[in-house]
């Protein structure tokens, strides 16, 4: 499946019309995953800070130390699984995003009766925004995709192979996005931050 059909399927998965929207193209780079998504359900994250970050936030690192104590979009399915991926789109800088998509978060098989504190295995463990100082603006970005039946993803989580995370390709190989099998991109939100 090509770049543009598939981002094409992810904006028609989110286009719902809800009225609900969340700006993902702020500081855009023409090759990102969504720059055409214009709305969207929003995900709402809350950290162990007791902040609660909507979606085009700039937050104080701190903030972000841990993973977050709350995940939550309207629209969850009990009968469903979901899974949650976490990249930043500007590492090392926004300016030269040559590690594009550096994997923060990935948790795969969520209970849809609890996104986050339910059974779910986690890929990739939560790695803290750290912008490097000087970089500028680095967007974080959360993506939820709904499945029908649970994904058999290996657990690969060194530290080196974040950098360069193949967004399209994962989501091709797990079928993430795929209409057919009941699976798509359900909710997205991003937060702002920098080094």
């Amino acid at each position: 499946m090509k770049l543009g059909l598939l981002c094409g399927l992810l904006f028609i998965a989110l286009g719902d019309g809800s009225g609900s929207s969340c700006q993902m193209d702020m500081y855009t780079h023409s090759k990102d995953l969504c720059d055409s998504f214009k709305e969207k359900k929003s995900l709402q994250l809350k950290y162990s800070t007791g902040d609660e970050v909507s979606c085009g936030d700039k937050i104080e690192l701190a903030v972000s130390d841990e993973e977050p104590v709350l995940v939550r979009y309207q629209g969850e399915e009990k009968a469903k699984y979901y899974t949650l991926l976490m990249v930043d789109p500007d590492a090392p800088s926004a300016e030269s995003p040559s590690s594009r998509y550096w994997l923060h978060w990935l948790v795969t098989n969520i209970d849809g009766e609890d996104l986050l504190h339910s059974e779910s295995e986690t890929i990739a463990g939560y790695h803290k925004p750290s912008p490097p100082p000087g970089t500028g603006v680095h967007r974080y970005q959360f993506f939820l995709f709904g499945h029908n039946d649970k994904i058999d993803v290996p657990v690969s989580d060194p530290e080196d192979k974040r950098g360069c995370f193949c967004v399209i390709g994962f989501v091709e190989r797990y079928h993430l996005a795929d209409p057919e099998l009941g699976s798509k991109l359900v909710a997205a939100t991003q937060f702002l931050a920098e080094g």
